[in-house]
């Protein structure tokens, strides 16, 4: 089979897929589905908690910066095929890991104490791609919970980088761009020119004042018409 034919063979599953999701009523992404979504949200919120519990050294705790609901836009942003098989691991460790590890039922419906002991067994387990997927997934959670940036506050970033930030989609840069710094260094030129051309319009000497005329008011009545004035009152 050469490229041509790959790629259209791939073309009709695709379009295959897609009629039958049409057919079927099936939202185009699995965390949509009416009955999965609740489940991922669920899940996503226990994982969020276990890992960022509330009383921490940062007062906020996953449920508190929505890193469920940070999640579920993610899920809408990326290629589908990625999309899904995330939703895919999240449902994995809400009703696979815990029968698989002997910790529970599901992880949402476990106590924290149970989803800590899941956590570690899965850190320390001799199965290569179960430790990789764990680590992977708290990595994750760990950029869910810095994109808020009252977590960033708690840390003292701003501290240390001043900039304007949305709340729910940080742009975090330990430097500005080349772009940035021509742009700073033009504005700062245009502002010193313009501060040098005002300073040279104004008199800049007590002499430059003197050598100014003064101002002769026309109207005005000469000195020796203002003497009569005053000799005939």
């Amino acid at each position: 089979m050469n490229q041509q034919q790959g790629e259209r063979l791939r073309r009709w599953i695709n379009q295959a897929h897609d009629g039958t999701r049409r057919l079927l009523g099936i939202p185009k992404r699995l965390v949509d589905h009416p009955v999965l979504r609740p489940r991922v949200q669920r899940t996503l919120a226990a994982l969020g908690d276990t890992v960022f519990p509330p009383g921490g050294a940062i007062p906020y705790s996953g449920t508190d910066v929505e890193i469920a609901q940070y999640v579920i836009d993610y899920l809408h942003k990326v290629p589908r095929q990625e999309g899904e098989l995330f939703t895919l691991v999240i449902l994995l460790y809400e009703y696979v890991l815990p029968k698989m590890m002997a910790k529970g039922w599901t992880f949402s419906s476990m106590p924290e104490s149970k989803r800590i002991e899941l956590l570690e067994a899965l850190h320390e387990t001799p199965i290569f791609p179960l430790r990789f997927l764990n680590i992977s997934l708290r990595m994750f959670l760990s950029f869910a919970y810095l994109s808020d940036e009252r977590v960033l506050d708690e840390l003292g970033f701003f501290k240390r980088y001043a900039y304007e930030a949305d709340k729910r989609n940080l742009n975090i840069r330990f430097w500005p761009l080349r772009e940035e710094v021509v742009e700073a260094k033009d504005v700062e030129t245009n502002t010193s020119t313009e501060v040098e051309e005002a300073v040279a319009e104004e008199p800049s000497t007590e002499k430059d004042i003197a050598a100014e005329p003064a101002a002769v008011d026309v109207d005005a009545p000469a000195p020796t018409e203002l003497g009569a004035v005053a000799q005939e009152s």
